[in-house]
């Protein structure tokens, strides 16, 4: 994962990370980017697999439903196969 955006190492980040790159509650970050900082990477089985994907919406108590290929045309997303 590191390498896949310049790095050496990789690792979660912490509560106060998730809200200065996010602003959303800890554990309900949608997977898109709208920080500089903040690297979205997306395995592409993602986009075989599934038809519509669910997520957090920024809060633990709403949640969306969207269409995969929408996603994908949304996510602007670096792609990166990880090990299953």
């Amino acid at each position: 994962m590191a390498e896949a955006v310049g790095g050496r190492r990789a690792s979660l980040a912490s509560p106060a990370e998730v809200d200065m790159l996010t602003g959303c509650v800890f554990g309900a970050i949608p997977p898109l980017s709208f920080h500089p900082d903040l690297t979205l990477v997306v395995d592409p089985l993602l986009f075989v697999r599934y038809e519509e994907i669910a997520f957090n919406a920024g809060r633990l108590d709403r949640s969306v439903i969207v269409n995969t290929e929408d996603y994908r045309r949304l996510c602007n997303s670096k792609l990166l196969k990880i090990k299953h």
